[in-house]
């Protein structure tokens, strides 16, 4: 059985982290979520801490202590170039760890699966990395009343952020394998488990 790769991805409110808390408390696998990649590339000593020194005032980044993320954020508000210059120092490293991490698992084949989250899909090199990329798919509707339940959002924030995702919304559709996960979860484990199934191990 050798270890196989599934991106998984799906816009806000989908229900992603539940499919991998399933997938994690279920099956032999490895979830290596973006987010905190890019967070943990950021701090003092790894691979983007000196290049983010470079371009950020020096009060985001007190006596070498993790980044002040409240300063970076005022920074880049006040500067959109920042986050451009951001992004484009921490995607690709984020970018190199997830390969160094599969290219690692896959010769270790001590995981089944390793499940790669992110909220984003552009396709490109994220896609080439796995076997399989998921698509977790739900209703406006549904998004809207988790979103109010479980963050507090108002409708016209849910309604900003869902807008501002319809283009990526629209590429994850193309995605082979769509996962419904708008309503009974026990329907969304049985997708989960044929899909899963569908991968040639």
């Amino acid at each position: 059985m050798s270890t196989k790769v599934i991106g998984i991805t799906g816009g806000i409110g989908s229900g992603k982290s539940a499919v991998l808390d399933y997938i994690e408390e279920n099956f032999n696998a490895r979830i290596l979520k973006t987010d905190e990649i890019a967070h943990d590339v950021m701090e003092p000593g790894e691979r983007c801490y000196e290049a983010l020194k470079r371009i950020f005032p020096d009060e985001v980044f007190p006596d070498n202590a993790p980044i002040d993320r409240e300063l970076m954020a005022k920074a880049m508000f006040s500067d959109e170039s920042l986050r451009q210059k951001l992004n484009a120092i921490v995607h690709p490293a984020v970018g190199e760890y997830l390969k160094e991490e599969t290219l690692k698992e896959r010769a270790q084949n001590k995981f089944d699966y390793v499940i790669i989250e992110s909220a984003l899909y552009t396709g490109g090199e994220f896609a080439l990395l796995c076997d399989a990329v998921w698509n977790i798919h739900a209703s406006v509707s549904v998004r809207t009343e988790r979103l109010k339940r479980t963050r507090g959002y108002s409708d016209e924030k849910i309604r900003d952020i869902l807008k501002s995702q319809e283009k990526n919304d629209e590429l994850r559709l193309t995605l082979p394998v769509q996962i419904d996960n708008d309503g009974d979860f026990e329907a969304t484990k049985t997708q989960i488990k044929n899909a899963l199934g569908g991968i040639v191990l």
